[in-house]
């Protein structure tokens, strides 16, 4: 499983959750009680990306990407598919995610609030 980003998405997570943060992309699931405690960087209508450092719950599976740490759950990997693409857009402040065959989430807004 791996994603492509395009240079100003992949700047935008570094600015928002730092070099060294490791981040999960998980669906917007209110009955996961873990996901609840966690502080999401950016929302959408179906995925959500939360910055972390330590282990993450059942977020172990690795996502590749030459820059950025990036994981999700097999639960999520069934949904998002094997080949994602991630675009930036800096006019509306989100995010697009793709897999191989369609648009997975048009409008991960990124948030306001600062990851350390």
């Amino acid at each position: 499983m791996e994603i492509t980003m395009s240079k100003t998405a992949a700047k935008a997570l570094i600015e928002k959750v730092g070099e060294h943060s490791k981040i999960a992309i998980a669906l917007i699931d209110d009955s996961d009680p873990f996901l609840r405690e966690k502080s999401a960087c950016a929302k959408g209508s179906f995925f959500q990306i939360i910055p972390f450092v330590n282990e993450f719950g059942q977020y172990i599976t690795r996502i590749d990407h030459p820059v950025l740490e990036i994981y999700t759950s097999k639960l999520e990997q069934f949904y998002l598919g094997r080949q994602l693409s991630m675009e930036y857009n800096q006019q509306l402040d989100s995010f697009t995610l793709e897999n191989e065959i369609t648009v997975l989430d048009r409008n991960i807004k990124l948030s306001h609030c600062f990851f350390s």
